[in-house]
This record gives structure tokens, C-alpha cells and sequence, in this order.
């Protein structure tokens, strides 16, 4: 029996079809997701989610239907295109608006159709090529997301995508963006795809085994039919049961193949043979071998205009029109119109509208496969010019036709059509954001090139500049340096200047994302822009400023500092010269990189103003966005608080509307600096997981890095000593993984620092402190020059907590002239002035520490950085106490009542804001405070001890190691070891023998046996 559609009713599958309509409910109710139905060519994998779809129709959901096909000579992204065609031309002009909103512009680019129907959108929006995919798959997953949530309650949007494994990378990265975004939607995605076509390198599978880790989607994979679901399905298909020895021989004959069963079933009835006759089938009764043997058994019993027919329709593919079809065929219209007549009658084509298709793609493959060689070359030519011919008028949307039909011919001798064609196919999918089908299609260009007697190495060279920059695009770096380098290597032999240019700019920009360490002045970046600029010589030019910009950059990264300065202002000023705004965007954008150290603050304002205003200028929002980052860090850095929130509100505001998770990662990574300053930690944990969580689906490792720096933060800020212990792991594999970049190993010695350990600690100090801190002096081969003050401030308080009086002179005459600085990166840590402030405390100048701990309250104060406020009232009244004990009576009671005050108005905040392991450290404080303000309350101990420091003493002699003691006395490891250190210098105690020594003291003087 057949469906009202005219297909077969489904055989079968009721375990798979009660799965699907499951999920189809679940989706109803706001739980959409990916169901996937896998298995060999014929098992019903088309026929089981087209039943799918109708009984989905049958409950008024929306069905929407996309296919991918084999042939090579297709659009990319044409699954999608297909699915929301229909939908667009027939939905309201106001619902098509609303639904659209603003990402029309982008979904216009995919579908025409909606350009069609709303012409006054913009009709070349500005692109920009590092991003720009993401905000086009967001657009999409938008509109599908709208037009499932206009459906009545209940019902949703089934989304049917078939033949996966012939699809695009560009049609699997947009279904895999798809998939990530339907757990909150009323939409069902269902694809169906083969897998005997999925080896180890497809993408497909590359996607299926992402899909799988993170969670989004469920597979079902149809085994064969059993005997007795055979025994329907031949029912099915003739009309009447066969006999059990039949069904018995067909299903042994086909493995429970679907197809297969229907072919032979096709094929005995059209040899006349009963299919209920009783008796055994026997050889006689030659049931074909295979599926190739049957459909060729079908096809021979076709007329041969039919067949010839059937071949040209083979070689176009599916979905081609009458009008192509006749431009081709010799025969004449109303024979060809019978000739079509006779296929669809036999069920080998089906008529879609205007376009055909084959019934099923075994068919078509084994008619393709039926051509010889030479045939092949003939057809492929004869439809390509056709193509060309027909579509002369609008070729754009066929030109990956164009170019699959001609590089098939190129063999028998087109070759400049078909490099040309491939060229063009090329850059039109470049337009279309589908990087992947423009690098195979620039391989085809190539590739057909070669077929020419005598190649044209200047379109070669064109060839791999436009391949190596559509790799770059595509994320694929590597390749992509390879290609650049090619490019360069055969513009060095064709003696062309310009493609040397701009093979060396391609490698550079390749390379940096990459994070490869430069290898000195002979690195292979430095080699070719260092050949370009000679090979351009000194005439001026666009192309002259960018290499002149780029050289600049590679140098910096490289450590050769002294000509990348010079070469970033000559960059610049060439770039004004001849009035280019895309050149003076990319020369002030390495002039930036060049001067982003502590240094020259105005002209670093200056530079990143420009080029946002530049950038604003010639609609380059990415770049308004980078300008904006680093305009953001500057103003910080000088104190300017009302204007960092201001570039940061507009840097979020703006971020949001390109949806781009580069943008929105570095948006989460701001907003998390300002919550951290502010002391608001749970606000900033929350935004650097969800700045790690975005820079991921970015692939930004800077995200990742800039959110490690931030949890460490926050769980140093907060006491956190056990997640912090759990991180070292981390952060020591960042730091040995990048040597080049000193700031994680001074990361990693600031938290053995915050754990109070002290070994560890000093290890690493000692390293970056070889030779006066020369591995930080900014002139060597350092590329986090922004990172330099933050580098300096965590070392003054590991200098301090070590009691390194020896290097405490080298780092304070180092930071001295960035006393009036922010210190800030991606963490946070507060006026300059107060590590300042540490470092002459320790060193005994106690004039020099006061002024620069009043400086620090003001500063941060002003930038309502709470924390920092409360750590500078802390650190000004351990240096007050230190003080007091050299002071003057008159002084000495002055300064302990101020310590006093600053140490209970620290307590209060660091309470207020829950930073349990600093208020324990304070609480200390504030007993020697009050024990040196008034004697009367506290018992006077030997040796001018605290009783803080005598409650240490007890468990010294009670034999306590110094992590029993912070446990028990819930302090730090690092306080227990100041005030060890302490207890010491007091008690007039030194050496190895010290502990001991001290318990004997303690024992002597009645302070030991009682805590």
C-alpha cells in the first residue's frame, strides 16, 4: 500500500519513529534538540524522517526540508538555502520582518529571497573577515529560532536536513552552531546522513564527535529489516503478499536493504514473475546480485533517448530545470519532453516544481558511473557551456556549477574556463562567508591550471595568495603559512613585488593568532617582510605602509626592539601621506602594539582614539571594538575612572549587537576586571567562566588566559587557599608552556605566595629576579609589554612577604616612576603607590611608605576600588606600628591610634565584602594595635611580644608545624611566618636552631602548655 504522498507506507521502525516523535514532543514544550538517523545507502533513512514530517504536518507544526546533494557544483550552505526559501517567499511581509529583525542583512546574504522581498535593506553590508561568520550563524539560528516560536503553543519548527555526509563544511559548521543553540527552543533539527560515507577525516564525523562531547544530540542508526518487515515491505510494493519462500530468498538476496528490496521487487514484476506462487525461487529467476546490477536491469528496459537522456541528467544533478535540460540534449523538444515523460514514469526522476530530481541517489550514481571517461569530459563541457549560456544574464549563483562542469572538462583542454569559473566560484563563496568551499575551490582553479601546457605562474600566484588568505579565514593557520609561504617563494621567482607584498603580510597575519614565539631577527615573518620591502623599494604606497606596519609588529614580537618603533611612525606617516584610511587603520594598529608599554601614556591615548575614529569612519566595527579595548586599559591606568566605565558601557553595548563571541568574551573579561576592582567577586567569577565559555567557541586563548588571571584573583581576594592550590596545576603548565611570557611565571610564584609557601615562592623569585629583574627590562624579548606594571606590583609583594631587603631597593627604583599608575590588566591591583609604599616599608624609609600609602587611599578611593582601599589602610598601619616602635613617645601614640583607626575601618570592609582570610590577618593586626594603644586591657609579655604572636609561640613549643598553626589559628601560612619571623627578631633567636630555641624560651618564660 502507499501513502497518500505516493510513497510507500513505512515498514517498520517503530522503536525509531516512537524516539523521533519523543523529541518532536519535547520540542514542543520549549526542549528542542538534534536527533540524527544514520546507516547504509537504501536502509529508509529519507523514508523514516519524511514520515516524520508527516505526522509532525499532521499536528500543525511547521516542516521545513533542505538536502544535500553529491554533486560538487552547488552553493554552499544550499541545505538551508532550500529549507527557507519556500518559507520566505510565502510569509507575511510584516511577520518575514519581525521574525528576521536585525540580522535580515546577514540571513539576505544565504537566501536572496529575502533581498527580494525586502529590497531597502542594505545590499553590500560592510564585512569584515575575522568574525563576521559568527554574527551570520547567530542571524540564522535567530530567525529559525522566531519563526518556531510563532507557531501555535505546543508546536514548533522541524527542521529536516538529508544527506549530511554530502554536505559543505560550511552547511556542518552553521547545523553544528544550530545544535548548540536549541536547548531552550521549540525546535527539532533532524539530518540524516550515510555511514559508510564517513571515514576518519570527513567533516562530518569531525562534527559528530564534537556534537557528542558536548552533549546536544542523539543518534539513531537503522540496522536492516527483519525477514517479516521484508515480507511487508514487498506487500507494500506489489500490492499483494508474497509467498514465505519469496520473502524468505528477497530478504537473504538484499540483507534487508529497503531499496534493494523495492528494486527486485520492480524488477521480478516487470519479468513477470508471481511473487505468491508456492513453489521455491530458483537461479532461474535471476534476482540480481547487487543494486548497481538491478537499477542497470531498470534502465535497460528504458527506450534510449530515455537513457541518454538520463545521462545528461546525471552529469547536472539534482535539482535541474527543463530549459538547462534541453540546452544540452540533442533531441528534439517533444522527444525530449516523451524522454522525461518515459523516466518519471518508471520512477527513476521525480518532478519537485520546476526542478527534477532522481528518485534516489543510487540512481543517479550508477548512471554516472555507466559513462566512460571520455563521455564524461564531453557531457561536463556540454553542460558548462550550456550553464553559461542560459545563466549569461545573472551567472553569480551558478558559478559553482560553472566551476565544478568545466574542471571536469578541463582535461579534454578548457582549462582557462575552468580556472576561471573555479576563480570566480571561489570568491563568491569568500562573499558568502563559506571560507572552506572557497579553499576548495581555489584548489580546483589550481589544480586545472596544471592541466595547461604552459602554466600562468602571475594567476598561480594570485591563486595561492586568494587560497592562503581564505585558509587564514577559515581558521586553518597552518595551512594557511604554507600556502603564504608558496605565494612568496614563486613571487621572488616571477619577480613581482606586489604578490611578495602581499604574501608576506598573509604569513604575518597567519602567525600572530597562532601564538608561535618569534625566533629573533632570521624569523621567517621578519625574512619575507624584510624581502618585500626591499622588492617594493621607496615608492609610496598603500601596500608599502602595510609592510612597512607589519615588519614593525614581527619585529616587536620578536624582541628586536630597536627599529620596530621607528618603522611603526614611518608606517604611520606614509599612510597619511597618500591619504589611505585602511592602511593608517592597520599602521596606527601596530603603532599601538609598539608603544603599549608603561610609557608614553598620551600618545598611547592618542593612537587608539585615532584609529577608532578611523575605524568608525569606514564601518570597521571590529576595530572600533580593538581601538576600544585598549582605550579602556589606558584610561584606567591614569586614574580616569568616569571615562574606562564609559568606553566600557559602550564596548559591552556594542559587543552585544555584533553577537560575536570574540567580542562578547572580551565583554564578560571587562565586565569581570570592573566587578573584581569593586570587590563584587561573585559578579566577577560569574563573568570570567562565562569570558572562558565564549572565548572557547571563539577559539580565543586569550580568553581562556585572561579568565585564569581573574579566578585566581578572585579566590586569592577571597581566601579561597583550597581552589587556589587546585589551580597551580594550571598555571604552572601555562607558565612552562610559555617561557616567552615571564608574567605566568610571576603568576605562579604570587600564588605559592598567597598560600604562604615560602620555598616555592623564593624559587621562582630568585629566577625573575636574576641579573636586577633583567629578564623584565622592557627592551628584550618580552611580548606582554601591558603586562609590565602588574609584573612589578606582584613582585613587590612577593619581594615584601619574603623579607627581601637585598632586591626590595631594585624594584622600587624600577616602579618609582609609575607612582601615579593604575595597576591594571586583566586582573586588578590598585594605585601604584601602595606597593610603592611596601617596598620603602621594608626597606626602613618610613617617611617615603607614609606618603606613598596616603597617595594610594586617595587613588583608590577615587576609583572605588574597596579591596585595594581596605589592603592600603592594612599595609599603612603595619608600616605605623613598625614605626611606632622606633617613635618617640609623643609620636609613638599618634601613630598607633592612627593604626588603629585604618586597621577597624579595613576590618569593616574586608568583612563587608566576605575576604575571610584578610580580615583573619587584620584581626592580628588590630590585637597588636590594641595591646601597643592600651596596655591596661592585655598582659605585658617577655620580650615585647604580641599576644598574636605569643598564641604562635605556644604551638611552636606544643611542636607545631607552621600549616597546623595558620589551621588552628585560621591565619594565612604567610602570616604564621611573619609573625614566626617576628618572634625571632624578638626573642633575639637565629639559625637552624631557631624553633628549638624558641620552645625553650617559651617553656622558660611560662608561655608554653596553654593556647
Amino acid at each position: 500500500m502507499r501513502h497518500r504522498s505516493g510513497r510507500l507506507q513505512l515498514v517498520g521502525r517503530h522503536r525509531e519513529l516512537a524516539t523521533l516523535l519523543e523529541h518532536l514532543e519535547a520540542a514542543g514544550s520549549g526542549q528542542g534538540g538534534v536527533v540524527l538517523v544514520a546507516g547504509e545507502p537504501g536502509i529508509g533513512k529519507t523514508r523514516l524522517v519524511s514520515e516524520l514530517a508527516d505526522r509532525a504536518r499532521a499536528q500543525s507544526w511547521l516542516v521545513l526540508v533542505g538536502r544535500s546533494y553529491e554533486s560538487e557544483g552547488l552553493p554552499p550552505y544550499l541545505p538551508f538555502i532550500e529549507a527557507l526559501r519556500g518559507y520566505v517567499r510565502a510569509c507575511s511581509l510584516d511577520a518575514l520582518r519581525s521574525q528576521l529583525g536585525p540580522g535580515a542583512a546577514d540571513v539576505g546574504l544565504l537566501v536572496p529571497d529575502v533581498r527580494d522581498r525586502l529590497p531597502e535593506l542594505e545590499q553590500n553590508p560592510t564585512r569584515w573577515p575575522d568574525h563576521e561568520r559568527y554574527r551570520l550563524f547567530e542571524s540564522v539560528c535567530d530567525f529559525l529560532t522566531a519563526i518556531a516560536r510563532a507557531q501555535s503553543p505546543g508546536n514548533g519548527l522541524l527542521l529536516i536536513l538529508d544527506d549530511l555526509h554530502w554536505a559543505d563544511k560550511p552547511t556542518l559548521l552553521l547545523f553544528a552552531h544550530l545544535a548548540r543553540r536549541l536547548a531552550e527552543t521549540p525546535v527539532l533539527v533532524t539530518g540524516a546522513y550515510r555511514t559508510v560515507e564517513l571515514g576518519r577525516g570527513h567533516p562530518l564525523a569531525e562534527i559528530l564527535a564534537d556534537l557528542r562531547r558536548e552533549g546536544p544530540c542523539e543518534r539513531l542508526r537503522l540496522s536492516p529489516l527483519s525477514v517479516g518487515e521484508t515480507a511487508a515491505l514487498i506487500d507494500a510494493a506489489a500490492g499483494s503478499p508474497a509467498s514465505p519462500a519469496m520473502a524468505a530468498t528477497i530478504y537473504r538476496e538484499t540483507d534487508g536493504n529497503a531499496f534493494f528490496i523495492e528494486e527486485v521487487v520492480h524488477h521480478l514484476r516487470a519479468e513477470g514473475r508471481d511473487l505468491a506462487a508456492p513453489e521455491v525461487v530458483t537461479a532461474q529467476w535471476g534476482i540480481p546480485e547487487g543494486v548497481r546490477e538491478v537499477v542497470g536491469a531498470r534502465l535497460s528496459r528504458l527506450s534510449p533517448a530515455a537513457n541518454r537522456t538520463l545521462q545528461v541528467a546525471a552529469v547536472l544533478g539534482d535539482g535541474f530545470t527543463f530549459d538547462v535540460l534541453a540546452a544540452i540534449s540533442d533531441l528534439e523538444l517533444v522527444l525530449l519532453a516523451d524522454a522525461v515523460d518515459e523516466t518519471l514514469h518508471a520512477g527513476i526522476l521525480r518532478e519537485e516544481g520546476r526542478a527534477y530530481h532522481f528518485t534516489h541517489a543510487l540512481l543517479r550514481q550508477t548512471v554516472y558511473a555507466e559513462l566512460s571517461a571520455p563521455r564524461r569530459v564531453q557531457l561536463h563541457r556540454s553542460v558548462g557551456e550550456a550553464l553559461a549560456r542560459v545563466y549569461a544574464g545573472n551567472p553569480e549563483p551558478h558559478l559553482a556549477a560553472l566551476a565544478y562542469h568545466f574542471s571536469e572538462a578541463a582535461y579534454g583542454g578548457d582549462v582557462d574556463k575552468a580556472v576561471t569559473y573555479a576563480r570566480r566560484a571561489g570568491d563568491r563563496a569568500i562573499c558568502l562567508l563559506a571560507y572552506e568551499e572557497g579553499i576548495r575551490f581555489y584548489q580546483l582553479a589550481i589544480q586545472a591550471s596544471e592541466y595547461s601546457g604552459q602554466p600562468v605562474e602571475v594567476q598561480r600566484s594570485e591563486l595561492l595568495l586568494a587560497l592562503g588568505e581564505a585558509q587564514r579565514r577559515a581558521g586553518d593557520l597552518h595551512k594557511a603559512l604554507e600556502t603564504f609561504r608558496a605565494a612568496a617563494a614563486l613571487a621572488r621567482a616571477l619577480a613581482a613585488p606586489e604578490q611578495l607584498a602581499r604574501a608576506a603580510l598573509g604569513f604575518e597575519d597567519a602567525l600572530l593568532p597562532t601564538g608561535v614565539p618569534r625566533t629573533g631577527v632570521r624569523d621567517p615573518s621578519i625574512l619575507l617582510l624584510e624581502d618585500a620591502l626591499h622588492a617594493l623599494g621607496e615608492e609610496a604606497s598603500a601596500l608599502r605602509a602595510r609592510v612597512l606596519a607589519g615588519l614593525a609588529r614581527a619585529l616587536h614580537f620578536a624582541g628586536v626592539r630597536d627599529r620596530s618603533p621607528a618603522l611603526s611612525v614611518a608606517a604611520v606617516t606614509l599612510a597619511r601621506q597618500i591619504g589611505d584610511p585602511s592602511a593608517l587603520a592597520y599602521a596606527l594598529n601596530a603603532r599601538r602594539i609598539v608603544i603599549m608599554g608603561p610609557d608614553n601614556l598620551e600618545e598611547r591615548l592618542a593612537v587608539v582614539t585615532e584609529l577608532m575614529q578611523l575605524a568608525e569612519l569606514v564601518g570597521d566595527s571590529e576595530l572600533v571594538l580593538e581601538g576600544r579595548q585598549w582605550r579602556l586599559i589606558t584610561l584606567l591606568e591614569l586614574g580616569d575612572l568616569a571615562g574606562a566605565d564609559a568606553e566600557l558601557d559602550a564596548y559591552v553595548q556594542q559587543a552585544t549587537g555584533l553577537r560575536q563571541p570574540h567580542y562578547l568574551s572580551g565583554a564578560a573579561t571587562w565586565q569581570a576586571l570592573r566587578a573584581l576592582r569593586e570587590g563584587r567577586f561573585a559578579e566577577a567569577e560569574w563573568f570570567a567562566e562565562q569570558a572562558r565559555a565564549l572565548g572557547q567557541r571563539a577559539q580565543n586563548e586569550n580568553a581562556a588566559m585572561f579568565s585564569t588571571v581573574q579566578l585566581l584573583a578572585v579566590r586569592r581576594e577571597q581566601g579561597r587557599l583550597d581552589e587556589l592550590r587546585e589551580m597551580g596545576a594550571l598555571v604552572r603548565d601555562l607558565a612552562e608552556r610559555n617561557p616567552h611570557i615571564p608574567s605566568w611565571r610571576t603568576q605562579l610564584a604570587w600564588l605559592y605566595c598567597s598560600m604562604g609557601d615560602a620555598p616555592n615562592t623564593r624559587q621562582l623569585f630568585e629566577q625573575l629576579a636574576a641579573n636586577s629583574f633583567v629578564n623584565l627590562r622592557r627592551d628584550l624579548a618580552w611580548q606582554q609589554d601591558w603586562l609590565w606594571l602588574m609584573n612589578l606590583a606582584l613582585l613587590a609583594e612577593i619581594c615584601v612577604f619574603l623579607g627581601d631587603i637585598g632586591h626590595a631597593a631594585t624594584l622600587y627604583a624600577l616602579l618609582l616612576p609609575y607612582a601615579g599608575r593604575n595597576i591594571v590588566a586583566a586582573e586588578y591591583q590598585g594605585s601604584a603607590a601602595r606597593h610603592l609604599g611596601l617596598l620603602a616599608t621594608l626597606l626602613g624609609r618610613y617617611e617615603e611608605a607614609q606618603a606613598h600609602f596616603e597617595a594610594a587611599l586617595a587613588f583608590n578611593a577615587r576609583m572605588g576600588a574597596r579591596p585595594w582601599i581596605a589592603h592600603a589602610q592594612h599595609d599603612y598601619a603595619t608600616l605605623l606600628l613598625a614605626r611606632s616602635d622606633q617613635a618617640e613617645a609623643s609620636r609613638r601614640g599618634e601613630d598607633r591610634s592612627h593604626a588603629r583607626k585604618l586597621i577597624e575601618q579595613g576590618l569593616a570592609t574586608y568583612a563587608e565584602l566576605g575576604m575571610e582570610q584578610a580580615a583573619a590577618q587584620t584581626r592580628s593586626l588590630l590585637d597588636a594595635t590594641c595591646q601597643a594603644t592600651d596596655p591596661a586591657r592585655f598582659p605585658v609579655y617577655p620580650g615585647n611580644l604580641t599576644e598574636r604572636e605569643v598564641a604562635v609561640l605556644r604551638l611552636i613549643a606544643a611542636g607545631k608545624t607552621n600549616r597546623e598553626i595558620a589551621e588552628e589559628l585560621v591565619l594565612s601560612i604567610r602570616t604564621v611566618e611573619r609573625h614566626i619571623s617576628n618572634i625571632y627578631t624578638k626573642i633575639g633567636v637565629y639559625g637552624q636552631a631557631a624553633r628549638a630555641a624558641a620552645a625553650t624560651y617559651a617553656s622558660r618564660h611560662g608561655l608554653a602548655g596553654c593556647t
